[in-house]
């Protein structure tokens, strides 16, 4: 599941799959406690944050393996490579966010 780079194409379904780690490891025992998932893109100036509760993209809490989905089709992004960060978010420990492990996103226009 792991990858180097996603690759996301405006416009059609694409999912994007990503085990949450923070230095290697699951970020808790129970994935439950998470009220809210974001993520975070950056490609030079540009900086864009969408997040699970927003009506689009669609992001998905994590699962009990700690997989989360995310399809960014509807995002308004712009051809180019991104730099991604997924930001976990729950009421008690991480209330600001925990960001964890970076990635990269290329947008695709076909």
């Amino acid at each position: 599941m792991r990858k180097n780079e996603e690759l996301v194409y405006p416009g059609k379904a694409n999912t994007i799959e990503r085990e949450i780690l923070l230095n290697g490891q699951v970020p808790a025992e129970n994935a439950t406690t998470i009220t809210r998932v974001g993520i975070a893109l950056s490609r030079g100036a540009t900086k864009l944050v969408f997040y699970s509760d927003d009506p689009s993209p669609y992001i998905e809490l994590p699962d009990a393996n700690w997989v989360v989905k995310i399809d960014l089709a509807n995002a308004s992004l712009v051809e180019g490579k991104y730099q991604a960060n997924i930001i976990l978010y729950d009421d008690a420990d991480n209330a600001e966010g925990l960001v964890c492990q970076p990635f990269k996103i290329k947008v695709l226009n076909v």
